[in-house]
């Protein structure tokens, strides 16, 4: 596979490689695409545990032990008989 990059990223990759952050290009571009990977494997799971959160709330299954004024420090608790 070969892939062109733009004057910009090129040069920044060049850069990276130069200060011995990188032995190569291949290298920086595989430690890229692993990053990138990682961040969407937890977006996907943050997002899974939002949709979890959000059903729970739907369903009355959480509680604010907080008055609203107190609800950036708010503890939430799950109501009994929920797994």
């Amino acid at each position: 596979m070969n892939i062109n990059f733009p004057p910009v990223d090129a040069g920044y990759i060049k850069t990276k490689v130069e200060s011995g952050y990188y032995s190569n290009a291949t290298e920086m571009v595989r430690d890229a695409v692993r990053r990138m990977r990682e961040q969407d494997d937890h977006h996907g799971r943050l997002l899974a545990a939002l949709e979890i959160g959000e059903h729970d709330i739907a369903a009355g299954r959480t509680v604010c032990r907080h008055a609203w004024s107190d609800l950036g420090t708010c503890q939430h608790r799950r109501l009994p008989g929920r797994s």
